[in-house]
C-alpha cells in the first residue's frame, strides 16, 4: 500500500486536492523567485490582486447607489442599536432610582453615595 494515495475521496475532489497542491506549489516558487531576484527594486513585493482590492475599496463610493434596502441597513446598523441601548439604560436605571425613592434600598447600600 503506497502513502501517497486516498481512498477516501472521489476522482473529482482528488482532481481539486491535485490542483490546489500544483497551485499552491507554483505560487510559493514565484513568490520566492521574486522575493530573491537581486535586479528588484527595494521595499516590499508588488501583488496586482492586493492592489485591485485597495482600488476597489477607494472608489468603492463612486460606485454605491443609494436605495431602500441601503437606507433600512444603515437605519438598522446606527441608530437602531443606538436606540435600544439608550432605552435599556434608561429602563435599568429609573428601576433602580424607583427602588431608592420608595426606600427599597438603604442609603449605606446605594452605589454611589457622597460621603
Amino acid at each position: 500500500m503506497s502513502a501517497d494515495k486516498i481512498y477516501d475521496v472521489t476522482a473529482k475532489e482528488r482532481e481539486v486536492i491535485e490542483w490546489k497542491a500544483h497551485r499552491r506549489i507554483e505560487l510559493r516558487e514565484q513568490y520566492l523567485r521574486e522575493r530573491h531576484n537581486p535586479n528588484a527594486p527595494a521595499g516590499h513585493l508588488f501583488d496586482p490582486a492586493v492592489q485591485r482590492h485597495y482600488t476597489l475599496k477607494q472608489s468603492l463610493e463612486h460606485l454605491f447607489k443609494p436605495n431602500v434596502k441601503n437606507f433600512f441597513a444603515f437605519i438598522g446598523f446606527t441608530f437602531l442599536p443606538l436606540g435600544l441601548l439608550c432605552w435599556r439604560v434608561k429602563k435599568f436605571r429609573d428601576a433602580k432610582e424607583h427602588k431608592y425613592r420608595t426606600g427599597q434600598v438603604s442609603y449605606k447600600d446605594r452605589d454611589w453615595k457622597f460621603v
